[in-house]
């Protein structure tokens, strides 16, 4: 999960925020690109679960991605067949991302 967070350090000015990975590494500053970030909230179900230590994620996603870009962040191959819930809707992998849309992921399942 990406976090927000304040990060007080000799070389950061009060109230510099940073993004950090779930190891805790802050990735980039933020100062001047918080307002391009949308959160997003995502829930994997069944064997979606493996790429990820948690079932639900709050991930903040660059303005203008789509459910792709948020699967490869999360680490799911863009070959995984999935089912794609957002905001209780069935969508595909090319689906743009708004501020506080909930991602349900679901594996294919077929059977016989």
């Amino acid at each position: 999960m990406l976090e927000v967070a304040q990060s007080p350090t000799a070389s950061s000015k009060k109230g510099d925020r940073y993004i950090f990975n779930e190891t805790g590494v802050s990735n980039e500053s933020l100062t001047h690109n918080l307002e391009f970030l949308l959160k997003v909230n995502v829930k994997l179900f069944a064997s979606v679960r493996k790429f990820s230590r948690r079932d639900n994620l709050e991930i903040n996603i660059e303005e203008g991605s789509i459910v792709k870009d948020l699967l490869s962040k999360i680490g799911i191959p863009q070959n995984e067949p999935l089912l794609v819930i957002v905001n209780e809707s069935t969508q595909g992998k090319e689906t743009p991302l708004q501020e506080g849309d909930t991602l349900c992921l679901f594996p294919i399942i077929a059977g016989g």
